[in-house]
């Protein structure tokens, strides 16, 4: 019938058409900042999102994905983080932070141009109402700004994966 999938019934048997448990990589949001925000030197800062692109599960709020009741499990998640470059030395990290404790973490070591993009991402195991969110860390300089550059110089998402 409509919907099912043809699925192994194991070695020697034939296949049967089956309802599959989940055919959607879901929960999952996007969501951007459509300002620039200001970053000061040696401290480590919660980047702040403004544009909910979509959320399927209304999961992300005040700049952070929570782990909806019953949806742990593998995810995939990943950011873009652009910003300017007041041409200093030292390096500039992004963190994915999984309820408190780092996760994944993509660096860029400054030169002289005027702006720069990090982007990375990360297979994450969570458990039902773990938290995700992104920090900023640049070791020396004066302040740096994130670049909103339309809407998507500075974006965050992700999604569960289908097991």
């Amino acid at each position: 019938t409509d919907g099912q999938v043809l699925t192994s019934t194991g070695a020697g048997s034939p296949p049967a058409f089956e309802t599959p448990a989940s055919a959607a990589n879901t929960p999952a949001f996007l969501v951007r900042n459509t300002a620039d925000q200001t970053f000061s030197n040696v401290s480590n800062t919660q980047i702040i999102f403004n544009n909910e692109v979509f959320d399927t599960n209304s999961a992300f709020s005040s700049n952070v994905f929570t782990v909806p009741s019953g949806e742990g499990g593998k995810y995939f998640f990943y950011f873009r983080f652009t910003y300017d470059n007041p041409n200093e030395t030292g390096y500039r990290v992004v963190y994915i932070v999984k309820t408190g404790s780092t996760q994944a973490e993509t660096q860029n070591l400054s030169i002289d141009v005027d702006q720069y993009t990090i982007t990375g991402s990360a297979l994450i195991d969570v458990n039902d109402d773990d938290f995700i969110d992104l920090y900023f860390y640049q070791s020396s300089g004066g302040n740096l700004n994130s670049l909103a550059v339309g809407g998507v110089g500075v974006q965050f998402g992700g999604f569960k994966l289908i097991t």
